[in-house]
């Protein structure tokens, strides 16, 4: 209800800006300024696949999380409160990304790094190196997106994104397909009912 009723009060306060005429331009149009832009500047390129690839990874943590955690048999309430340190970690990843805007391999060799350890942890500890895989993401998200938005000229930035943002859901869509391909083709899912 609260992040409802928060959404409502930004669209109530939101004003459209005038449009001009030079900003009414076809889609194509757009799409074509973009591809440009990326080509000419290699870093847009490079930090739009951080993006894509922090979209999937969100993606994953968001279908798979809660069934990572009911693996190790924590009851709905635990789960609930467990998502919601999830959430607590996924914003402390956001509200400190900026330390790591001129670090960012830093930061990906970070994330590789807990990545690894999560995957040799079969214990409930892993699930706080989950969390804090979760904060780690979104930092890379935040991080890559700003720079994304730096590197993009003003009147092509909000497109980029969209595209960029496109892209990972597209991106995403086989990878969570072939990971539930799995996890039935393992049982993985039976484990829960």
């Amino acid at each position: 209800i609260i992040p409802a009723a928060l959404a409502f009060v930004l669209i109530v306060k939101l004003v459209d800006p005038p449009i001009s005429k030079k900003q009414n331009t076809h889609w194509y149009k757009h799409l074509n300024e973009v591809i440009h832009e990326m080509l000419r500047h290699r870093k847009i390129v490079i930090y739009s696949l951080q993006f894509i690839a922090s979209a999937v990874a969100l993606y994953t943590i968001g279908e798979f999380g809660q069934i990572y955690m009911l693996s190790f048999g924590i009851s709905a309430v635990a789960l609930g409160i467990f998502w919601a340190i999830d959430a607590l970690f996924a914003a402390g990843g956001r509200a400190l990304a900026f330390k790591f805007q001129s670090y960012p391999r830093l930061l990906i060799i970070l994330t590789c790094l807990v990545v690894f350890v999560f995957a040799l942890v079969e214990r409930r500890i892993g699930i706080g190196i989950f969390w804090l895989f979760y904060g780690l993401n979104e930092a890379i998200s935040n991080v890559a997106e700003t720079e994304i938005q730096h590197e993009t000229s003003s009147h092509i930035r909000a497109t980029t994104l969209s595209i960029v943002s496109f892209v990972g859901n597209i991106v995403a869509i086989p990878i969570i397909l072939l990971y539930t391909h799995y996890y039935l083709r393992h049982g993985i899912f039976a484990a829960n009912k």
